[in-house]
């Protein structure tokens, strides 16, 4: 069987959780690990069994490698994925796409020239939970989504990064804030079970340092209402939780991540249900799906180049709706 090689371009936490994910199949390998930190590509090198590093991706991508991971910070996706492109290298690459449409448009348009397979992940989409949703919605087995609500809420590290100004998260020139790296998931989450927004309206609470850092944003779609709340405010003391619930003409369904049994879906008059769910992460679906997409020869469908830009293109439309105070239109 032929092993895909891999090079995971980041070595910080986000390069760790999806190297972690390809150790566990057995279509790849990690081949390289390239992260301008030396030292940091050495240590995940070692962890996972990479025979080689690279403090500069370009080298990384003279090598055979089939599958360029982009686990770096925002303002760097595009030159990277263009780069892994050109090379003739097929790429996942964390979200958002991009921080702004232009470059986006640059990254899918170098992944169509030169025909590699192309995808961001969008993790969300991979979560056993909200793939439940979004397979409820499709059957019609409740009927149409009426209503759907989204919300997540962020302590601890990265809060204080955007508030220090000691890393390239409290840059919005270089993260695009909380509205385009947290609540761009809800946002994407939204369009996916809906379809394009119609009209955005954000409103919320804007930091001293620039950035709109607890945000409440509404979508109106051709057929159904959106609304998503995100949040970077909270204590040390409060652990990460994100939450859904849906209306559906003939029930409802509720997530809560911090919950016992994180899905529940309530059908009419019947009991509450909390049905099994698949054990595996997110992450470690949406890495195994890609690495199926290029050794089935398919571009990617669950979530497409397409579909990410839209995601980004809520986002920086939701920041200007508050910006301006007023309800825009897509």
């Amino acid at each position: 069987m032929r092993k895909l090689n891999v090079a995971i371009v980041g070595a910080g936490n986000m390069g760790n959780v999806h190297a972690t994910a390809y150790s566990k199949i057995d279509e790849a390998q990690i081949v390289a690990v390239c992260d301008v930190d030396v030292n940091k590509a050495k240590a995940l090198a070692d962890k996972v069994g990479a025979e080689r590093t690279f403090g500069n991706h370009k080298d990384a991508f003279k090598e055979k490698i089939d599958i360029a991971d982009l686990c770096v910070p925002t303002f760097l996706h595009p030159p990277i994925a263009i780069d892994a492109a050109e090379a003739g290298v097929n790429v996942i690459c964390e979200k958002p796409i991009a921080l702004s449409l232009k470059e986006a448009d640059q990254m899918i348009e170098a992944a169509k020239k030169s025909g590699v397979k192309f995808m961001i992940a969008h993790v969300v989409r991979f979560m056993p939970e909200y793939r439940m949703v979004k397979e409820l919605a499709e059957s019609k087995e409740m009927g149409r989504v009426i209503s759907a609500f989204g919300g997540r809420y962020l302590p601890g590290r990265r809060s204080e990064a955007w508030f220090s100004g000691k890393t390239w998260f409290a840059d919005p020139e270089l993260s695009g804030g909380p509205i385009v790296d947290l609540h761009i998931h809800d946002l994407d989450f939204l369009n996916w079970l809906f379809g394009t927004p119609q009209r955005i309206f954000c409103d919320g609470i804007k930091s001293e340092n620039g950035m709109w850092n607890h945000v409440f944003t509404t979508l109106s779609y051709s057929e159904g209402k959106g609304f998503a709340v995100a949040s970077s405010l909270m204590p040390k003391a409060f652990r990460f939780m994100s939450e859904l619930r849906v209306i559906y003409e003939d029930g409802a369904l509720e997530i809560n991540t911090r919950a016992g049994k994180t899905l529940t879906i309530f059908r009419g008059d019947k009991a509450a249900e909390n049905p099994k769910l698949p054990e595996k992460s997110g992450y470690q679906a949406e890495i195994e799906y890609f690495a199926q997409c290029v050794l089935k020869d398919v571009q990617p469908a669950i979530i497409t180049p397409q579909d990410a830009h839209l995601a980004l293109e809520t986002a920086i439309m939701a920041r200007e709706s508050a910006e301006k105070r007023m309800p825009l239109t897509l």
